[in-house]
């Protein structure tokens, strides 16, 4: 992670949203100010990801000096440059909870339980079905120009909701590989369920 140093005035833009200055040192001292570009690069993501309408910088980079003055140990990530306490703001000028914004800025975090988890072949914020409609439901000012259509699985029959897309036909990818190669499922092409061999 490559860091950069500033003066302790510089008001260099560093990209479209944050400045040097958002990150100098609190404890008012006149020395240089280290910030890492991966961080930032990674704070303009997560501006994106949770469409900020802002993104305060409470705590930037820390000489040790102050970060022992208010708890730390003066050798985390504050002092290297490479770590900021934040917080976000959605369009309408709320406070986004803290945990949204944590697992958000982390890879294979689910965003709606908070639980690890590993991708498949597409990289996904959810660790599941149900907590990709538990997540939507609860954050519908998300939801812009696509619409949600709610459709009957052939392969397991649950009802799913499918967002922007009305012509999806199964609620997850298992269900698609089970019915699409006879592998499983109750329902067929039609939707109606059918026998099993075993019952018939």
């Amino acid at each position: 992670m490559a860091v950069r140093s500033y003066n302790f005035d510089d008001n260099t833009q560093l990209s479209a949203h944050f400045n040097v200055q958002e990150f100098r040192c609190k404890c008012s001292q006149h020395h240089e100010i280290l910030i890492a570009e991966e961080l930032v690069d990674k704070l303009e993501k997560l501006y994106t990801k949770l469409n900020c309408s802002k993104i305060i910088v409470t705590s930037g980079m820390r000489c040790p000096s102050y970060d022992i003055s208010i708890g730390g140990n003066g050798g985390g990530q504050h002092p290297l440059g490479k770590a900021a306490d934040v917080v976000c703001y959605n369009q309408a000028g709320e406070r986004i909870s803290s945990k949204l914004v944590c697992c958000t800025a982390q890879e294979n975090i689910c965003i709606a339980c908070g639980k690890h988890f590993e991708y498949g072949r597409r990289k996904t914020k959810y660790c599941s079905a149900e907590c990709r409609q538990k997540w939507w439901n609860t954050h519908s000012e998300f939801v812009t120009k696509k619409a949600f259509y709610f459709k009957t699985c052939l392969c397991c029959g649950e009802e799913f909701a499918a967002y922007g897309n009305k012509s999806r036909k199964y609620c997850s990818h298992e269900c698609y590989i089970a019915h699409r190669f006879k592998k499983g499922g109750n329902y067929g092409e039609t939707g109606e369920k059918t026998e099993s061999a075993d019952n018939a």
